[in-house]
């Protein structure tokens, strides 16, 4: 329910900007918006699958629960930024334009999204003594930690840095008035800095992911995004 809230509001912020600043596109940024939420949903519940996959191996009719909870932001983004993309193609549009304005939803979305692992009492990080620290239920703690009431709030962290990053790209992409950015440099500075915080966070978190090389596999994706997003700032300039 969280995450619907989310994306809607995430979207109505989008459509809001849009024609507060009289972007123009040549095709309705609903349908658009209306694709992503879609393909966004289903890529965030096949990274979900894949990560727990002989679970669903074994139980294949778990695989539509989307009710019983399990969706991975990372499957959400390369879901939804496919069908961005298939969009840009299809009607010769910028994808990189189409990105940067949709960049400071995003943030806004995942911001208020993560609030639903604290309801849901998951996505937590190492016991902690910290006074900010979450109690976490007995039925709730992961293996090898139960005898643990509290933990550090890894989904705050998140949503905390989320909101840093939206109010930077908010700025950059709408409030900007003098100075023109060159069209991806906000797309590019949102994979970049949403993957650095990820990554740190990352190493806090304890619930089960692949492992590979020492990295979990959130912290794997977040270093290509970084990348990425570095070499499309180098492809950019700054336009005056």
């Amino acid at each position: 329910m969280l995450g619907a809230c989310a994306a809607y509001m995430a979207t109505a912020f989008i459509l809001r900007e849009h024609r507060k600043n009289k972007l123009s596109f040549s095709i309705s940024l609903e349908s658009v918006l209306l694709s992503l939420v879609i393909s966004g949903a289903l890529g965030g519940r096949a990274l979900f699958v894949l990560y727990h996959l002989p679970y669903f191996i074994e139980y294949p009719l778990e695989i539509p629960a989307i009710w019983h909870g399990g969706w991975v932001w990372h499957g959400a983004l390369f879901g939804g930024g496919a069908a961005l993309y298939i969009h840009a193609r299809m009607n010769r549009i910028s994808f990189l334009r189409l990105a940067d304005v949709i960049a400071p939803g995003l943030a806004l979305g995942q911001a208020i999204g993560r609030w639903g692992n604290y309801f849901n009492q998951e996505a937590y990080g190492f016991a902690t003594t910290l006074p900010w620290g979450i109690y976490i239920e007995p039925d709730n703690r992961l293996a090898g930690h139960e005898q643990f009431e509290y933990f550090h709030p890894a989904f705050l962290y998140e949503s905390l840095w989320d909101i840093a990053l939206f109010t930077l790209l908010f700025t950059l992409a709408f409030r900007t008035r003098r100075v023109l950015i060159a069209p991806g440099i906000i797309f590019s500075l949102y994979l970049i800095l949403y993957s650095v915080g990820r990554f740190g966070i990352e190493l806090l978190r304890i619930d089960v992911v692949p492992v590979f090389a020492g990295l979990r596999s959130p912290q794997w994706i977040s270093l290509i995004l970084i990348a990425a997003g570095i070499r499309l700032l180098q492809k950019q300039r700054k336009v005056v």
